[in-house]
């Protein structure tokens, strides 16, 4: 069985803009294939108090699917990431990208 989790994030002042509420309920899903190998899910929706604060939407959703594999102290993944925002609100930023990781703990 994997772990599973539900959480809540709000802010009165998003990014700094003055009276911009923002709330993110998101769910996340791990689970280990191996003792080393981890898959990873996660879903959130980004909620603004502004009916444009994303382009032309108040809210969007984003997800994220990963595989991680620590060899040698060194940290490796591999996963996709993306969001439900219109090309209209950021062009190919919005895109779902592959994302490739390395990382080190200390």
């Amino acid at each position: 069985m994997g772990d599973f989790g539900l959480g809540l994030n709000y802010s009165p002042e998003y990014l700094a803009a003055p009276n911009e509420t923002f709330f993110y309920p998101y769910a996340s899903y791990s689970y280990s294939l191996t003792e080393q190998i981890s898959l990873d899910f996660s879903v959130g929706l980004n909620i603004a108090k502004s009916d444009d604060f994303f382009g032309e939407d108040s809210e969007y959703i984003d997800y994220s699917a990963t595989a991680s594999l620590p060899l040698g102290g060194v940290n490796f993944g591999i996963g996709i990431v993306g969001t439900n925002l219109d090309e209209d609100a950021c062009g190919r930023d919005c895109e779902a990208r592959v994302l490739l990781t390395v990382s080190k703990d200390l």
